[in-house]
């Protein structure tokens, strides 16, 4: 069943608390006052939504909202609601108190926009990049690695975010699967992808729901034996298999067969570089038509199954424009909304060149009441690409070349060897850390900030290196005071995502 919302600031908000005041709106929220928090030591849990544009906004449940009125004598808002099938994804967000929620509604508000020539847009700092684009599902992708992360942990209100079922999660199986291909190979980058020449392969699994990385395999193929991508690391976690090409491509497909035996069973998988991946797998042998991007399927959302692998794939156009309606129309929406399927998103239009179908269940509509209903029905696999959530996280295709890539840019130790039986246990490191982390604006300005020591440090520097002319009747030549480095302005400015103690952004001033 779809759960409905109100947006807490930013664009166009319907809550009209503390207008102008983001700091009264917050410590109505997240305040040791707040109706939402249950001690004052706890954390106040909103929700996180993501539009199909990329467009990211606050949201507190019609319940939370309508509680929050009736505690501090405020007015409840008059417009109709939003649904949760007006995002690509809804997620948790926590705040440490209301200074946290200021910074985080600052960068959510929008400047002034001086042209009436045109109509008003969400050029808040979080959103101006998103508007006209259709950033959404990957952005959403991420969001729902940090919904599984909850329900994994038992952390979730179900119910706040549109789930309604998770049982599921008794039979998940997660596992990655790695390959490392030749340095230098001088083919055309199609052929590169559709038929990559690989040295080794990496396999490991996850314990649930830890999510951390087990029972590793790694085998060595015996017919690149004479390529080479850089110096080769030993595998750490067991022994390697030697094997020749019709071995490797049998055991390959063999694991793949023993995963995927049951349709009642989800397994998601975890992959660097997903198109080459999925031909690497279709030349072993293993049949990946059936297989699905992302886990917005798992959770009980409305997806797309992806029906082949090949070069150029993308993802289709989602017909979720909203249109200028009027308010009976709204309303007579409103009002279908909450009759339809449970489901967070529309599925888009076909079109002949869409490589994805709307994947549904062969149990279809309410069961009989003579029989109860069957086991929930999964595609084979639910593909996850870290490369993929890596650049929508960071913003950058730098560092995501190679799983030792992402792990370096993650702080991990630099690792210069390859050894994809390693590797598969650290790309299951890797997304764990990204989904127990923050949401993804939040998380990337963390990782992104420079450590508080550097910052002391550039900031020192940068105060001796700059003399107070102030008081000085002495003439000097511009020429001899040394640049101010660029994360020295980042420190001395107004600030980051990542200063004080905060996970969250910076007040814009209007």
């Amino acid at each position: 069943m779809p759960q409905n919302y109100y947006q807490l600031g930013g664009f166009r908000s319907p809550i009209k608390w503390f207008l102008y005041n983001d700091k009264g709106l917050a410590e109505c929220i997240a305040g040791t006052g707040s109706p939402l928090k249950s001690s004052t030591d706890d954390p106040v849990e909103l929700a996180l939504g993501i539009k199909p544009s990329g467009t990211s906004h606050l949201l507190l449940t019609v319940d939370q909202t309508h509680h929050v009125a009736d505690n501090l004598f405020l007015e409840r808002p008059q417009a109709l609601p939003l649904s949760s099938m007006d995002f690509e994804s809804v997620s948790p967000i926590y705040f440490h108190g209301p200074h946290q929620l200021a910074k985080k509604l600052g960068t959510l508000k929008p400047k002034a926009q001086g042209s009436r020539d045109r109509p008003p847009t969400d050029n808040s700092q979080v959103n101006k990049h998103y508007v006209s684009r259709e950033d959404g599902a990957a952005r959403g992708s991420f969001e729902h690695g940090r919904l599984l992360y909850c329900i994994l942990q038992d952390s979730l209100d179900l119910h706040a975010y549109a789930l309604n079922d998770k049982s599921w999660v008794e039979s998940l199986q997660i596992c990655s699967f790695v390959f490392n291909t030749v340095l230098v190979d001088q083919r055309h980058s199609s052929e590169r992808v559709t038929n990559p020449r690989v040295l080794d392969v990496g396999i490991a699994e996850a314990d649930i729901p830890g999510i951390f990385p087990r029972s590793p395999i790694h085998i060595r193929g015996s017919w690149n034996a004479y390529l080479s991508r850089g110096k080769q690391g030993n595998f750490r976690y067991g022994t390697t298999e030697e094997l020749d090409r019709d071995s490797a491509n049998l055991r390959v497909k063999q694991y793949f067969a023993d995963k995927i035996g049951s349709n009642t069973h989800p397994t998601i998988l975890l992959v660097h570089d997903r198109q080459t991946t999925l031909n690497f797998l279709k030349n072993c042998g293993v049949d990946t038509n059936n297989w699905e991007l992302g886990i917005k399927g798992l959770l009980g959302f409305e997806t797309f199954k992806k029906v082949k692998s090949e070069p150029g794939l993308s993802r289709p156009n989602d017909p979720r424009r909203q249109q200028p309606t009027t308010s009976s129309s709204r309303h007579d929406d409103y009002k279908q909304r909450q009759h339809r399927p449970r489901s967070r998103s529309r599925s888009p239009r076909r079109s002949s060149e869409s490589p994805y179908k709307p994947y549904r269940s062969p149990r279809r509509g309410p069961p009989s009441p003579r029989h109860r209903p069957g086991p929930r029905t999964h595609p084979p696999i639910y593909v996850i690409d870290i490369q993929e959530l890596y650049m929508k996280l960071m913003q950058t295709q730098f560092g995501s070349e190679s799983v030792n890539a992402i792990s370096k840019q993650f702080g991990q130790p630099d690792v210069a060897e390859w050894c994809a039986g390693n590797e598969a246990m650290h790309i299951i490191d890797i997304w764990r850390s990204m989904i127990s982390g923050a949401s993804i604006d939040d998380q990337r300005a963390n990782r992104t900030a420079p450590p508080p020591q550097l910052q002391y440090d550039t900031y020192a520097q940068t105060t001796q290196r700059i003399p107070d002319l102030a008081d000085s009747d002495e003439e000097r030549d511009p020429n001899d005071f040394a640049a101010i480095p660029a994360t020295a302005l980042l420190v001395s400015g107004a600030g980051t995502y990542g200063d004080d103690d905060s996970d969250y952004g910076q007040s814009d001033s209007d």
